[in-house]
């Protein structure tokens, strides 16, 4: 779901809205490890604003954690990386 929503790949069929480049940037730095806070250092931007984009992320991929979030875009790019 997440790759489709990042590529855009009209095969999906998801409804929802595509990242935006800050919430790809976002899911990039999650998947790196970092913690809000220490995103929110990395982008000079407030922990608030960096919870409302990851809450976004959750939103617009169905996802009902981080963890979720993560293993979907893993399998995602994986599923990308066999086509």
């Amino acid at each position: 779901r997440v790759a489709a929503l990042i590529t855009r790949d009209e095969r999906s069929d998801m409804t929802e809205a595509v990242l935006t480049g800050a919430e790809r940037e976002i899911l990039s730095l999650l998947e790196a490890g970092l913690s809000n806070e220490r995103i929110a250092k990395e982008r000079s931007r407030s922990i608030r604003t960096i919870a409302n984009q990851v809450a976004s992320l959750l939103r617009k991929t169905g996802a009902s954690s981080r963890r979720e979030l993560l293993l979907l875009s893993a399998r995602s790019r994986a599923g990308a990386q066999s086509h």
